[in-house]
């Protein structure tokens, strides 16, 4: 399929959902089932209100020093950030696929959450690629009937992890107006970010395939070496594919400059990790330091080439008429998302405990239910892996 012929089929994707309303049928019922998991759940006795309710604030201001395995904290955040950050994430996606940069190979793609919590950023990627199927059978388009993909995150937080898998169950809807949505569920292979080098991992594996298909020989010699190299190198390569990416997300988990500082290797080898187009989306704040930790991400994804045995690589930003991006508060959407906080709020009355929400963060939250301001704004950088081989000096010197 031409990039000219597949622009096309993503445009008339784009319109087939939002003739049915699609992403807002399935944004209106993961709200639903949060609100019902929550209210039935969790907001259960005025005691439990106020021991979750109290961290409101600590979550509206993201500090880096929360302890995120308490599960208090990750309730909290969960209802503060999730279904705003979900919808999000909608919307980004759907700006890549008008874009033509969307990963929709004709393999199976590989996509990695960096910083997931909750994991609205997977959520969203997997309804996506729902809807992509859905269109490929009902329009008899190969390409998309039989895409695949397969989500990773990083995430140290157990309890998020517990998260994520609760509500995946629970969310889980076999059809909405004929969509056969994935069910998401991955355990997250790796649990830190901070120490996380994803090309050495892959060396590790060749060294341990290496080292496995040797101890089936007969003998330990350097033939026998040289024969299981060579067998793992060039006959036995599904080891090549591993922790390779076709997307990368940072779903708002840079938000200090001084946490950018401390992980400029980390950021490096998420560039490396990128297959040849692959992309990095990077997904934040617009106020406070937001604008300085955009700045230094760009300057350490751009400033390397990344080198292999026959190609050199390097990551460039995709320029955008806007790095930001806004949904209204009163769109479908908002209401949507207004009318959550308002049933969590009308619980706290009811159990008489609504003070020990702190004034503060009930004025925020307020601010949304009154939509005021009257939209949901944050940032957004782009950047796309280019290859090319070796001997090319001309483009080298671009």
């Amino acid at each position: 399929m031409s990039s000219k012929d597949k622009r096309k089929l993503y445009r008339e994707f784009i319109n087939w959902v939002e003739a049915n309303n699609l992403l807002f049928l399935r944004f209106q019922e993961l709200a639903d089932c949060l609100e019902k998991y929550l209210l039935n759940e969790v907001f259960t006795s005025a005691q439990s209100c106020k021991l979750i309710g109290r961290k409101f604030l600590d979550v509206l201001d993201i500090k880096t020093n929360l302890n995120y395995n308490d599960p208090e904290i990750v309730q909290a955040y969960t209802v503060i950030h999730f279904l705003d950050r979900y919808h999000r994430f909608q919307m980004v996606y759907i700006r890549l696929i008008e874009m033509g940069i969307f990963p929709c190979p004709p393999y199976a793609a590989d996509i990695l959450d960096i910083g997931t919590g909750p994991a609205p950023a997977l959520f969203a990627i997997s309804d996506i690629y729902s809807l992509l199927k859905m269109f490929g059978r009902k329009n008899n388009i190969p390409e998309f009937a039989s895409l695949r993909f397969q989500t990773d995150y990083v995430e140290p937080s157990e309890s998020f992890r517990l998260w994520i898998s609760l509500f995946s169950e629970l969310s889980y809807s076999k059809e909405i107006k004929g969509v056969d949505w994935e069910f998401l569920y991955n355990v997250g292979s790796f649990e830190d970010f901070s120490g996380l080098d994803l090309h050495e991992l892959k060396l590790n594996l060749r060294y341990d395939l290496i080292e496995e298909l040797q101890s089936k020989q007969w003998r330990e010699d350097d033939n026998d070496l040289l024969n299981a190299q060579y067998i793992i190198d060039h006959v036995q390569t599904d080891w090549k594919s591993k922790f390779r990416y076709d997307m990368i997300v940072f779903s708002n988990f840079l938000t200090e400059l001084s946490q950018v500082e401390t992980l400029l290797k980390e950021i490096r080898s998420a560039g490396y990790a990128l297959r040849n187009r692959g992309i990095l989306v990077v997904v934040g704040g617009r106020e406070n330091s937001y604008p300085q930790i955009y700045a230094r991400v760009i300057r350490v994804l751009k400033e390397r080439l990344y080198l292999r045995n026959k190609t050199i690589s390097k990551c460039i930003e995709i320029e955008l008429q806007t790095n930001e991006m806004a949904y209204s508060y009163n769109s479908n959407f908002g209401l949507c998302l207004r009318k959550f906080y308002s049933a969590i709020l009308k619980r706290f009355e009811e159990f008489m405990v609504l003070d020990c929400i702190p004034k503060e963060a009930r004025r925020r939250i307020m601010k949304t239910i009154n939509a005021q301001p009257s939209e949901r704004k944050w940032g957004i950088h782009i950047f796309k892996k280019v290859s090319w081989r070796r001997r090319d000096k001309n483009k080298a010197s671009k």
